[in-house]
């Protein structure tokens, strides 16, 4: 459903709703679980958002989370007023500091905690971006 395409000094995985352009989501995952960000995303495609999963193992997160941001905006497949961010575990805390840092971007921040009930907050988390994002 997605591709990976360069972003800044490393890459990410995009997906893209089956029809027309969705709402923007940044998807933010553990560096060493690259696959979790690519399902994400998936599955935000699947609900018409625009997902988008940098690979933070370059060591460097900052520049790459803006790289990812300043790539997913002009986004042709993007629609919207700005980005939602969703952090999964180490990843929370980047989504959180990263709606603080581009507060003109980052419309809605996300983050999830595994010791939730998985379904319940997805459903919640889709209410909540649809909500902000337009």
């Amino acid at each position: 459903m997605g591709e990976m395409i360069p972003v800044g000094l490393t890459d990410a995985y995009l997906a893209t709703p089956e029809l027309g352009a969705g709402p923007a989501v940044l998807v933010i995952t553990e560096p060493t679980d690259a696959k979790r960000g690519q399902r994400v995303c998936d599955e935000f495609a699947a609900e018409g958002f625009t997902a988008l999963a940098p690979d933070l193992r370059t060591g460097h997160p900052a520049g790459d989370l803006t790289a990812a941001i300043d790539a997913l905006k002009p986004h042709p497949d993007v629609r919207g007023r700005g980005i939602g961010v969703v952090g999964f575990g180490a990843g929370a805390a980047l989504a959180e500091w990263l709606g603080e840092h581009r507060p003109g971007d980052v419309l809605a921040v996300v983050s999830f905690d595994e010791d939730e009930d998985e379904r319940l907050v997805w459903i919640r988390t889709l209410e909540y971006l649809r909500k902000n994002l337009g």
